[in-house]
């Protein structure tokens, strides 16, 4: 007969036994169950990866017919083919425009794909906003034009220099000026204008219209991808919303703002600034959007890159573009000298030498299909690196040491250099 203790003994073992086949059990269950998220995510991921490839390659089937019905439009238009009447000219006009507006939405659904893919490219430089507009002031007249809409562009010569991706800013102006024309009155006028704004290290550039406004409730609404607004809203507001998103995108790409303040009635304003090209501030917004969308766990390094001194300057131009190439939208790279680069890199120690490889990678693929002479060999430093939450500032204040150290103060150097090879000395 077993004593109390020897029971107690008996029973504990047996209540050990079953859990440790509940928590077997559990472990089972719980490997299973990983196992299966493991499989779901690789669906999405497939999914994923295949909507973009969809989108991207409708995207492209859709340019070859859309360029050629508008070429061959703008063709019979000038009267090139044959002599039309001006009722066939106004008609083969609006054939042209519409063929730009869905080019426009050719050029959304791409940019959309490779936002959220992380493959647009970015190619932020020292810019001049006169250089960005004079650009596409014949687009955006012509635009304006087709819509009978008169448009007003006021911009200064004497702002001051900006930093962004020239082709990103001008999209966004496209965008908005386009949507304001046809959202004016016939008739109506719309200013394309900019003012700096020294205080916050920015230019600000705006489209204003005079049509019929947008209820302020609505108004953030439009940013909003795929928005349809309902209530009682103008219907001259539809078809906002995926230009718009796309511009916020890209402003923002830019270290930039989009806003809208508008009046029933009166008509609206669309807003957005351009940093100017100030780098110690371009840097605080680069570390305030990494420290934003990466919950402020993240790393910032700092790369010098260079090049021979003697190599030709065309060459340099060609590196300096190879390098804008492989940057990430959350990097950044600054001129400091003929074949020197200073690159900001939202990295560690270990994503250096990942983005390093993949640089060498790079120039090897470039070269192979490259034309002429093949791109020098490019010397990467790795200055430091920082936690971008607790040691920004002095993430900045190397990089002014860097940038500064080797320039004349009002640039004589630069130009000395410059000028010496454009003499052949």
């Amino acid at each position: 007969m077993l004593t109390n203790c020897e029971r107690g003994i008996a029973d504990l073992e047996t209540e050990l036994e079953e859990t440790y086949r509940s928590v077997t059990q559990l472990t089972n269950d719980l490997f299973q169950a990983n196992e299966l998220l493991r499989t779901n995510n690789r669906k999405l991921s497939d999914l994923y990866d295949t909507a973009h490839q969809f989108v991207d390659n409708v995207s492209h089937e859709f340019r070859t017919p859309l360029t050629v019905i508008r070429e061959f439009a703008s063709i019979m238009q000038d009267g090139l083919a044959g002599d039309v009447s001006d009722e066939q000219r106004e008609y083969l006009g609006i054939i042209v425009n519409r063929a730009d507006d869905l080019n426009l939405i050719v050029n959304d659904m791409l940019d959309i794909s490779r936002l959220e893919a992380g493959l647009l490219g970015v190619s932020r430089k020292e810019c001049r906003i006169g250089d960005i507009v004079e650009h596409i002031r014949t687009t955006l007249e012509r635009r304006a034009a087709a819509g009978s809409v008169n448009l007003t562009i006021a911009i200064d010569d004497t702002l001051p220099t900006v930093y962004c991706d020239a082709d990103k800013i001008r999209q966004v102006i496209i965008n908005l000026v386009v949507n304001a024309c046809k959202f004016s009155n016939e008739g109506g006028g719309v200013t394309l204008w900019a003012h700096d704004d020294l205080i916050h290290s920015q230019v600000v550039m705006g489209v204003t219209d005079k049509g019929s406004g947008i209820d302020p409730e609505h108004a953030r609404a439009i940013f909003e991808r795929f928005k349809q607004v309902g209530g009682n809203i103008r219907a001259s507001t539809k078809g906002f919303g995926l230009g718009l998103n796309i511009a916020k995108e890209l402003v923002q790409l830019n270290f930039g703002d989009i806003g809208v303040e508008s009046e029933l009635g009166k008509g609206s304003t669309f807003t957005f600034t351009i940093p100017t090209f100030d780098p110690p501030e371009i840097l605080k917004r680069l570390l305030k959007c990494i420290e934003h969308f990466r919950n402020g766990s993240s790393y910032v390094s700092l790369i010098a890159a260079r090049i021979d001194p003697e190599a030709d300057s065309a060459l340099e131009n060609d590196v300096e573009k190879f390098l804008h190439g492989q940057l990430r939208r959350s990097d950044l790279l600054f001129g400091k000298l003929p074949g020197r680069w200073l690159l900001c890199a939202a990295a560690n120690r270990k994503g250096l030498d990942q983005m390093m490889a993949r640089f060498a990678e790079a120039r090897i693929e470039f070269n192979r299909y490259r034309p002429g002479d093949a791109l020098p060999e490019i010397d990467y430093k790795n200055i430091g690196t920082w936690r971008v939450l607790d040691q920004g500032r002095d993430f900045i204040k190397q990089f002014k040491a860097e940038f500064g150290a080797g320039r004349s103060i009002n640039g004589e150097l630069l130009a000395a250099v410059q000028d010496m090879r454009g003499h052949g000395t």
